[in-house]
């Protein structure tokens, strides 16, 4: 699972600076959330691969193999349900063998710092590109005010052209039918 989130959190955060890069050369409001949402995705699917990919005590044996132990955890591990002397003294020396060399396992979480380097340089560039203030972030911000506000206002006239026909529904004249036609038109 680490392992799987140092490289999902590499490419998430790879992603988030490219669209870091893109609120830097275009008007872009959600590049922030964007960017988040990459970290998000890529934690995600580190999970999931995780969970699809279980190691399964076969390659669990075979690794603890690699440590010197000449395939007698694979041995032990394939005949578990077989009962015999045999058996029973194959199982012993596989024993006798992990407590023997048993400061000699190691089993490291990260296989590289290299990746970890990668990985911590990755985010805090996006972090720092999140907070870097450009005439472009500012131009984005302000389009997404002036889009609501604008949200907000067609609303408002709608609610209006919604009075008006309620209004034109009522008795009136043909002069004030035309006025109030007129006025709906240049409200739309």
């Amino acid at each position: 699972l680490i392992k799987n989130l140092v490289f999902s959190f590499c490419v998430g955060a790879g992603v988030g600076i490219l669209f870091q890069i893109v609120a830097f050369v275009v008007p872009f409001y959600w590049a922030n959330c964007y960017s988040l949402m990459a970290l998000v995705v890529g934690a995600l699917t580190a999970i999931i691969i995780t969970l699809c990919k279980r190691k399964s005590l076969y390659q669990a044996a075979l690794y603890m193999d690699s440590f010197g132990f000449r395939e007698r955890i694979v041995t032990a591990y394939e005949h578990l349900d077989e009962e015999g002397e045999m058996v029973g003294l194959q199982r012993e020396d596989a024993m006798k063998q992990l407590q023997a060399h048993k400061e000699r396992i190691k089993v490291p979480l990260l296989k590289s710092r290299k990746a970890l380097s990668i990985m911590c340089l990755l985010l805090l560039t996006m972090v720092v590109m999140m907070f870097i203030p450009s005439e472009m972030k500012k131009q984005a911000a302000e389009l997404h005010m002036v889009r609501e506000e604008a949200k907000e206002k067609e609303q408002e006239l709608e609610e209006v052209l919604e009075e008006m026909e309620e209004l034109a529904q009522e008795s009136l004249t043909p002069e004030q039918l035309a006025a109030l036609q007129e006025m709906m038109e240049s409200l739309q």
